[in-house]
């Protein structure tokens, strides 16, 4: 699965700064407290790849790509492909998760209670999971504890005694582009502080690995600016000032013997990038 990264821009600025996950941006997008939030960090990590074992014993494909499931595994679902959240476990991770299971059951595991599961935890728990699921476009089913019940709607769950709803396995199911609806999230959010006047940086988002951007002691970069700065004329002073550091830091940094701070490590690629005499 790709990563998103988040990037965001001021206005009168090109430098951008760089995420590997969305949720403090979501978090706030989606105005979710402490729980709701880990809750929804919880979906994202157990969300089931090729390489974890099968309820079924079928053997594993070895990549780490999302598990794809039809309503052929789950009558309930809707046609077409989902991406199943139903945990990253070496035995059998298809087994759903309960509200109300003791130590390893959501209430406890995700901070809504430290103590036993009461009714108001598990209505908690469910309109939460609700909520956030809904979000990403997906779908909530379950399975009563006794294996008559079989497949239960989230509907169904709902208008269970609240007790009997936190025995019930919960299992979770994303569409494809789940990840794409974060994503889209977070920017509709920004674009409108943006309009607000609350903000001045426009955020984006971007699937796929991060820009390449040279490190802080990327040698071949610190030559090639060292031969630029002489190549245009310009001093150590001056170049110093550009990016916002002292000229011994610049000094230092351009003989291989100190860091750049990352902002000024951005600005230099930018004086490198963006004057039209970097090509000689």
């Amino acid at each position: 699965m790709a990563a998103y990264w988040v990037s965001g821009k001021e206005a009168d600025s090109t430098r951008w700064v760089e995420s590997n996950t969305l949720a403090p941006y979501t978090e706030k997008a989606a105005n979710l407290n402490p729980r709701q939030a880990h809750l929804a960090e919880f979906i994202r990590a157990n969300i089931t790849r090729n390489l974890d074992a099968s309820a079924k014993g079928e053997p594993s494909k070895g990549d780490s790509e999302p598990r794809r499931y039809t309503n052929a595994w789950c009558p309930l679902l809707p046609d077409g492909e989902w991406v199943g959240v139903l945990g990253r476990f070496k035995n059998n991770p298809e087994t759903g998760f309960k509200v109300a299971s003791g130590e390893s059951g959501l209430g406890r595991r995700l901070g809504y209670t430290k103590t036993r599961t009461t009714p108001a935890v598990v209505a908690e728990v469910l309109a939460d999971l609700e909520r956030w699921v809904g979000v990403l476009g997906g779908v909530v089913v379950g399975k009563g504890r006794w294996s008559t019940e079989g497949w239960l709607t989230f509907d169904t769950i709902k208008t269970l005694d609240p007790m009997e709803a936190g025995k019930v396995a919960l299992f979770v199911f994303l569409p494809l582009d789940w990840a794409s609806r974060e994503s889209r999230l977070v920017e509709e959010h920004h674009r409108r502080r943006l309009q607000a006047g609350e903000t001045t940086v426009e955020i984006g988002v971007v699937e796929g690995p991060a820009p390449a951007t040279p490190s802080q002691r990327d040698p071949e970069f610190i030559a090639e600016v060292r031969r630029l700065r002489r190549l245009r004329g310009v001093s150590q002073l001056a170049l110093a000032k550009v990016v916002g550091v002292d000229r011994s830091h610049l000094a230092h940094w351009e003989g291989g013997r100190k860091r750049l701070p990352e902002e000024a490590v951005a600005r230099l690629v930018d004086w490198v990038e963006e004057d039209p005499d970097s090509t000689p």
